[in-house]
């Protein structure tokens, strides 16, 4: 039987820009949060029968907050990290990307583009103590949590530039379980 985690919201919150100061973004959990405007979310499941799943919460997400829109960039496993690439050079990262851990996640950590999470989902959190201890510290870098896990290769990663600058409010809010969005 698939049993699911549970669906948890998270807003971020941004006191500045992070293009401006190039420091890192700390999540708040306790943020106030803005459901209004485009969330952009790049999977890498668009080729597969995960593509469909992606969409039916995307659906599910606006019909719970009719302000949101919710772009989706699906990509297939093979074309995203050229894509990714396409999008860091243009500095047009979407609010919600796909990952890996290592060398790869760790450059997105370096150049601030990863939200710290760690008040969100490390290992002491009501979340993290929902998710596999393995999964989480697969995007621990410098003691610090910065990917939502959605299995042992891949994770969702806030891009704190985009939020930065396309909130008026400088928050925003998304959702996911073990393997999609968050509430």
């Amino acid at each position: 039987m698939h049993r699911a985690l549970p669906i948890v919201a998270f807003a971020l919150s941004l006191a500045a820009s992070p293009g401006e100061c190039g420091e890192a973004v700390v999540a708040d959990p306790d943020a106030q949060v803005e459901y209004s405007g485009t969330l952009s979310i790049l999977t890498k499941f668009g080729m597969q029968q995960l593509a469909p799943y992606f969409v039916g919460v995307a659906k599910e997400y606006e019909k719970r907050h009719p302000g949101v829109k919710i772009e989706l960039i699906q990509e297939s496993d093979e074309s995203i990290k050229g894509k990714t690439r396409t999008l860091v050079a243009a500095n047009a990262l979407p609010d919600i990307y796909f990952s890996w851990p290592g060398s790869w996640g760790r450059n997105f950590v370096r150049s601030h583009r990863a939200v710290d999470l760690s008040r969100l989902l490390g290992p002491e959190t009501a979340w993290g103590k929902t998710l596999a201890p393995a999964a989480v510290r697969a995007f621990e870098y410098n003691g610090r949590f910065y990917g939502i896990p959605l299995s042992r290769t891949t994770t969702a990663w806030p891009n704190p530039r985009r939020n930065a600058t396309s909130r008026p409010s400088n928050a925003w809010a998304g959702t996911c379980t073990a393997g999609g969005l968050v509430s």
